[in-house]
């Protein structure tokens, strides 16, 4: 048996009231073609009006001009902007346009088109319509609303059905913010409504528009194969050399494929721009595939290039990408493009632009020795360094006070214990909760955290806990699991006032996208950005963003201003909501314009080894963001699942000690202060770090420029529990951040040991950091850690040469010899345990 195919998925939420009454829903209207808020001569609020309304003015229609006649959008969202029309605008009515009756008289059409369709129906002639002529327009309400994407498939459907029954419809209604010309009486008017037949609903024309759908999926797959076929020729260009992203690009793109993910359409060579608030197919394919706009809102906008008679706008892939992606910025759509495109071995040519320089710094002799210098000691010898301050009695994985309270909660719930994630945690966690506190040393206690260990090793414990624990202090609204684009990181932080911390598990991925080739997706300006977000204390926005948001808060303001209005002097608790939410806007408002003061920016991610290993490279140095970041680089093994049965007591009284001691943070608004023991400690730290040795250190200076830094906001969170930084605070932030900073070299030194030129230098010292960091605590069975140390294609490949020797046995009997590892026998089973300080 045949069944009908249900409504699509999309609006199926939207479905679910069966008594729905979108009679008095109310809709977006204005007046005369150049009703808008964009309009910058003279922009107006729209008006709404409902279709009861509109069912009225049909007896009753005014008769002016049709530059001053009223239209709709039958869209709950006041808009003309057709790209968030079909993300959030809600539709309750298709509508027709017969703008060539070809000799039929209006009623035979009405007539028609109720035989054909069958549902509840409006019809009036047009402004326009002669007595020879009867130009018309028919309404149908629907059922149950559908989302913009939606309503512009069931509008090419109505079309197509009327097409068939021999009435010819003008296609520009298949736009989501195609406005529709209500009653207005002209020199022929006529009107007739068919009230009896039931409103049209989504599943009854279920079948034409799943096949609809699949057409457009066809379509996109194609568009997209295109894409993929056509990055070929970028790979062509750069083997040949080519250095020019705009050639690039220009060679991987077509606008005419990328002019439909920007909210543009296209039908046979004619196209209608993003921009355009008319509808109207006002753009040219060129036979070469660029577009030649006609559109005043591409004019007004400056894509492209303005033709010779100045009439028009020439308009290439390129001109599209700089415009919607970077502002029309040429500088950072430079940046971006030079990292989007890459050859057969995945190197964009940013990257091998930077490579050709930094191969003739980091190949050289001198800078491979450096990097195997970061570990070799020499024992038998005076060093005239200067030592950097002893945390020898610090144990990092259990920091003092709230911070250490929340790392044991962490314990008690994890299944497999990973504790050296827990402090990065708890400071993050903290650092949201006193985020309006400032410290003698900061005002800025935003971290960026990177967590490396193993999968399925325990990672979401941390997570875990942190949300649950924000959620009990009403704070889970400025936690984010991940940003998309650049666009997202600037809505979220708004929505947040000004405050975001993003968890985010397999952060390779968030990462990778800063610098993916599919940068007209993911926005590789993102990591620029974070940087500014995470140190500045006034963000300033970028115009094109900040004209987008500015459009859509000036709404809010002006439709909180006519509730308000409504309201009158009546004194009620939702007039003092609508009150304090109008402040509000209004100061986002000012902030969008003049820079958001002291934003709180924070990031704590997690990866597993093989994928963020290689983010601790000498180009994230250079750029800042391995300085800005705290890194903790984990045993690669996993620890034994908890079997006992979870301490319920003693979790719910650190989870009240911990709340507890939240409250207490935020009610204290004083300055955190310093200790004399505290302060001097910390200089002798500022000191080791800014000791030329390590300030001007060849590979990591960079890192130990920024190391100050990072000290002070550790010690400033701890210090927010109890309001002072103690000794055992600034002992704490300073094993840590060394301890960071050791990570960021072994995991140099490990990148160096695996390239595919490396020494046995520095492949054997790579090994060694690998073992000691391996055999820490509890240590790891010979035949596991002869895996890990023979895992890098490096390592086999010198074994490969050198058969007669083996390197693994050599390597631990030097570090048996030198005390550095121990072998733990009991009974059969053995264990290498490193005694050694790394």
């Amino acid at each position: 048996m045949y069944t009908q195919k249900k409504a699509p998925a999309a609006t199926e939420a939207q479905c679910k009231e069966v008594n729905f009454d979108s009679s008095n829903i109310n809709l977006c209207s204005g007046f005369g073609q150049f009703h808008s808020t964009n309009n910058k001569r003279e922009p107006k609020p729209y008006v709404g009006i409902t279709l009861a309304q509109v069912a009225d003015m049909l007896a009753t229609p005014p008769s002016t001009a049709k530059e001053h006649g009223q239209w709709a959008i039958f869209s709950n969202l006041a808009s003309r902007d057709v790209i968030e029309q079909r993300n959030s605008g809600e539709f309750y009515a298709l509508w027709a346009d017969i703008d060539d009756p070809d000799g039929k008289p209006f009623k035979d059409m009405f007539s028609l088109a109720c035989k054909v369709l069958g549902v509840d129906l409006m019809g009036y002639t047009s402004r326009s319509a002669t007595e020879d002529k009867q130009k018309c327009r028919f309404i149908v309400p629907l059922a149950h609303p559908v989302n913009g994407n939606d309503f512009e498939i069931m509008q090419k459907i109505l079309n197509d059905k009327l097409e068939a029954a021999g009435i010819a419809p003008d296609r520009k209604t298949e736009t989501a913010n195609q406005i529709c010309y209500l009653p207005n009486k002209g020199e022929f008017y006529d009107f007739m409504e068919n009230p009896f037949s039931g409103l049209l609903s989504v599943d009854s024309w279920g079948d034409e528009f799943h096949a609809e759908l699949e057409a457009l999926e066809a379509a996109e797959r194609e568009r997209k194969q295109r894409l993929e076929q056509s990055k070929r020729k970028a790979y062509e260009r750069m083997q040949s050399g080519v250095k020019s992203p705009i050639e690039a690009f220009n060679a991987a793109y077509s606008a005419v494929d990328l002019l439909p993910g920007y909210g543009g359409k296209v039908k046979g060579n004619r196209a209608v721009s993003p921009l355009s608030e008319s509808g109207n197919y006002q753009i040219q394919i060129q036979p070469d595939g660029k577009l030649l706009s006609h559109h005043g809102s591409d004019m007004e906008a400056g894509i492209g290039k303005l033709t010779q008679s100045n009439k028009a706008r020439l308009i290439d892939a390129w001109d599209l990408f700089k415009f919607f992606e970077h502002g029309n910025d040429e500088a950072a759509a430079l940046k971006a493009a030079g990292a989007m495109f890459k050859d057969e071995n995945g190197v964009s040519i940013t990257k091998q632009n930077q490579r050709d320089y930094m191969a003739n710094q980091s190949a050289s002799p001198e800078a491979i020795a450096a990097v195997k210098a970061m570990f070799d000691k020499a024992e038998d010898e005076p060093s005239e360094q200067l030592e950097p301050p002893s945390p020898a009695d610090v144990d990092i994985d259990n920091p003092p006070g709230l911070a250490g309270d929340i790392c044991r909660l962490m314990q008690l719930e994890a299944r497999r214990l990973r504790p050296e994630l827990y402090p990065l945690a708890a400071l993050h966690l903290m650092a949201l909760m006193g985020r309006k506190r400032k410290s003698v040393y900061t005002s800025k206690l935003n971290l960026i955290t990177l967590g490396i260990a193993e999968t399925a090793a325990g990672k979401e414990t941390a997570q875990n806990v942190i949300k649950k624990l924000a959620n009990d202090m009403y704070a889970s609204r400025y936690i984010h699991g991940n940003a998309g684009s650049f666009k997202d990181l600037i809505e979220n932080l708004i929505e947040g006032e000004g405050t975001s911390l993003y968890i985010v598990d397999e952060i390779h991925s968030f990462l990778d996208s800063m610098k993916s080739q599919k940068a007209a997706t993911y926005e590789t300006k993102m990591e620029a950005e974070i940087l500014v977000m995470s140190s500045t204390e006034l963000y300033t926005f970028r115009g094109m963003e900040k004209r987008q948001i500015l459009k859509t808060k000036s709404k809010d303001v002006s439709e909180l201003e006519n509730k308000l209005d409504k309201l009158g002097d009546n004194d009620s608790e939702e007039k003092r909501k609508l009150e304090r939410a109008l402040e509000k806007t209004k100061l986002v408002i000012e902030y969008l314009k003049n820079g958001w003061p002291d934003p709180f920016f924070s990031i704590m991610g997690h990866s597993v080894p093989d994928r963020l290993d290689s983010f601790a490279s000498l180009e994230n140095i250079a750029s800042g963001f391995i300085g800005r970041t705290i890194i903790r680089r984990c045993p690669e093994r996993r620890e034994k699942l908890r079997r006992t049965q979870l301490n319920s007591a003693e979790v719910a009284r650190l989870h009240g000690a911990i709340i507890w001691g939240f409250e207490q943070m935020q009610a204290s608004h004083g300055v955190v202060d310093v200790t004399p023991e505290a302060e001097a400690y910390l200089n002798a730290c500022v000191d080791w770090y800014d000791d030329d040795d390590q300030l001007n250190h060849s590979i990591v200076g960079g890192v130990y420029a920024r190391a100050p830094e990072q000290l002070f906001k550790v010690a400033s969170i701890l210090g927010l529990d109890g309001g002072t930084i103690t000794l055992e605070h600034a002992k704490y932030a300073h094993a840590l951040v060394k301890n960071s900073v050791d990570d960021v070299k072994y995991l140099i030194l490990k990148s160096y040991a695996e390239r595919a030129e490396a020494g046995e230098v520095e492949i054997m010292a790579a090994a060694k950091q690998t073992v000691l960091r391996n055999c820490k605590g509890q240590g790891l069975a010979p035949s596991k850690l002869r895996e890990k140390v023979s895992k890098p294609k490096s390592w086999q490949q010198l074994q490969q040469a050198n058969q007669k020797r083996d390197y693994f046995q050599e390597l631990i009997e030097r570090l048996l010899q030198s005390g550095e590892l121990e072998l733990i026998e009991n009974g059969r089973r053995q264990r290498y345990v490193s005694r050694a300080v790394v």
